[in-house]
């Protein structure tokens, strides 16, 4: 029964470990880029969001949509993720876009 409660435990705790966006696992807070379109300028900001407790309950709209709507942007110059997590306790995922 031991080995049986360590193997899901592990399961549990190694579960999310497989993902494109870098994570620390005991605190991250990073940005990167994904997209610049050198045509556009960038004047405007607009970013949405996803949040996360205990990675069991995630809530929120962090598309691309949402954060051009944020700042009323039409025309996108760059695209950037923002990360943070602390202990797996919390956890909030941004996409910002900057444009016009």
């Amino acid at each position: 029964m031991k080995s049986l409660l360590a193997i899901g435990a592990t399961a549990l705790v190694l579960g999310g470990c497989a993902s494109y966006v870098p994570t620390g696992a005991l605190f991250t807070n990073g940005t990167a880029g994904v997209a610049a379109n050198n045509n556009v300028s960038p004047a405007k900001e607009g970013k949405a969001c996803m949040n996360s407790i205990f990675g069991l309950v995630a809530w929120g709209d962090a598309s691309v949509g949402a954060a051009k709507r944020d700042a009323q942007i039409k025309d996108i110059a760059t695209m950037d993720y923002t990360s943070y997590n602390v202990l797996g306790i919390w956890g909030e995922y941004c996409t910002v876009v900057k444009g016009q």
